[in-house]
């Protein structure tokens, strides 16, 4: 895992065999980012789950093979508690070029991964159960 921060974006580069989401919290903790935009992702993953959402809970798939990581974008955000909460969503393409997208739950990286994220200063966002859908939501501050 290599970063670098430069006029508030987050250059990352993850290498073979790295867990996507464990290294981007570790990167998220010592960069002191608390909310975030990732604007773009390339690269590939295996055993990758990917979540559909169908309004009641997650439909979880599951590709063990590599797969081309065609797409990625998201927020991070956290909790009441301060806990990081990652809401990213990919497109994935397998060797016949078929696209597979949807929430990231977990993913391993395949050879290397290539991710920008933004941090943002001013705004901060958090997510809340809310009481009107049931649902943790994205709340502005």
């Amino acid at each position: 895992m290599i970063y670098r921060l430069e006029d508030g974006k987050i250059m990352v580069k993850l290498e073979d065999g790295e867990n996507v989401l464990e290294k981007l919290k570790v990167i998220v903790k010592e960069s002191g980012l608390s909310s975030g935009v990732i604007l773009n992702g390339v690269g590939m993953l295996r055993k990758v789950k990917l979540g559909y959402f169908d309004g009641k809970g997650y439909v979880v798939d599951e590709f063990e093979d590599p797969m081309e990581l065609v797409s990625m974008q998201g927020n991070i955000s956290s909790d009441d508690k301060g806990d990081i909460i990652f809401h990213i969503h990919v497109g994935l393409a397998d060797r016949s070029k078929s696209m597979y997208g949807g929430h990231l739950l977990n993913g391993i990286v395949n050879n290397v991964n290539e991710i920008l994220i933004m941090k943002l200063e001013r705004v901060k966002m958090r997510r809340r159960l809310s009481e009107k859908t049931g649902l943790m939501e994205l709340f502005l501050e």
